[in-house]
């Protein structure tokens, strides 16, 4: 059986990781303090590998 891909669950565990990273950054680096332009940042970079793994999924439910 071939399971299936379910794009709310993949959001999900991308959401977490986000949280995650950002905990880790204001952890390691207290002085930086997620200012605007780093939030900023990381938001888009969060949002174009968002892009890239359900682009990926897609591709791979299209071959099976």
């Amino acid at each position: 059986m071939i399971p299936q891909i379910d794009k709310a669950d993949i959001l999900r565990y991308l959401r977490k990781e986000k949280e995650d990273l950002l905990m880790f950054l204001y952890n390691q680096y207290p002085e930086i303090r997620l200012s605007d332009k780093v939030s900023e940042t990381i938001n888009i970079e969060y949002l174009e590998l968002q892009a890239l793994i359900l682009e990926t999924f897609e591709f791979y439910a299209k071959m099976i």
